[in-house]
């Protein structure tokens, strides 16, 4: 898949992919991040294989994958995986595996965790509603200028109002598609978001979800997404396609406004 490709230094791999095939990493050279948002079913042999610089390795999911042979082959600077708490083993593909713990005692919601991970990751899991936040109040607000890359796992089943507002150096973003509704202002002047998911069990868009998100190009809605409300992409000043999979889709008032 990407074997060979020696300018690729990152890899932030989204809940929709289940398994890594064969030498689909190998010899990236100048590859040194790779995370892994959600459980896999399998990794392929020599995936990872001589992939000198990598030295950090991140696996979000909770349950370990059937690993094949030989997956970080001469890949001599990664020492150990980072894992969540829910993380069932203490090895990861003969890897070391080292659980992450909660970068504070305050939770999010009755039964949600969040995990901060060396990468700039921040991680949300558990099961149930997180809570509603304003900005300023969102326990990880302090943490905001080293977060990159936002992770929301199974089991939540909503994320509260202004969760992602104004994490400024948030590029990507990969929810669970098993959320079936999120807050208002969600990501809110987050002006580095370029990737984001919006989840097939979506079935709208709150107001104010993605105003300010100046440096986002691309969405596509699910057709099971029906209703945009007001608001929701103003001041996208560079959003230049929207694919729209529905054909009954209500788009309330202003909803692209100064795109």
């Amino acid at each position: 898949m990407f074997r060979n490709c020696n300018q690729l230094t990152e890899i932030f791999i989204p809940n929709s992919i289940t398994e890594i095939g064969i030498t689909s990493f190998s010899k990236c050279s100048s590859l040194t991040t790779v995370i892994i948002t959600n459980s896999l079913t399998s990794i392929g042999n020599n995936a990872f294989e001589l992939c000198s610089k990598l030295t950090t390795f991140e696996y979000l999911g909770n349950i370990p994958p059937t690993c094949g042979t030989d997956i970080f082959l001469s890949s001599s600077q990664l020492k150990s995986i980072t894992t969540t708490n829910q993380y069932t083993s203490t090895s990861f593909c003969s890897i070391n595996s080292t659980n992450k713990i909660e970068a504070n005692e305050i939770s999010c919601g009755t039964d949600c965790k969040w995990y901060l991970f060396p990468s700039s990751t921040l991680h949300i899991e558990g099961t149930g509603e997180m809570n509603d936040f304003n900005i300023g109040t969102q326990p990880w607000y302090s943490q905001y200028e080293s977060i990159k890359y936002v992770s929301v796992g199974n089991g939540i089943t909503y994320i509260g109002n202004y969760a992602f507002s104004q994490s400024q150096n948030v590029e990507i973003t990969t929810l669970s598609n098993t959320i079936p509704t999120f807050g208002e202002y969600l990501f809110y002047d987050c002006i580095s978001l370029i990737k984001i998911n919006i989840p097939y069990s979506i079935s709208s868009i709150p107001k104010y979800t993605f105003e300010g998100c100046s440096s986002l190009k691309n969405i596509f809605i699910h057709n099971s997404t029906t209703n945009i409300e007001e608001y929701a992409f103003k001041s996208c000043i560079n959003l230049n396609s929207v694919s729209m999979a529905s054909t009954e889709l209500t788009i309330g008032k202003y909803a692209f406004v100064s795109c």
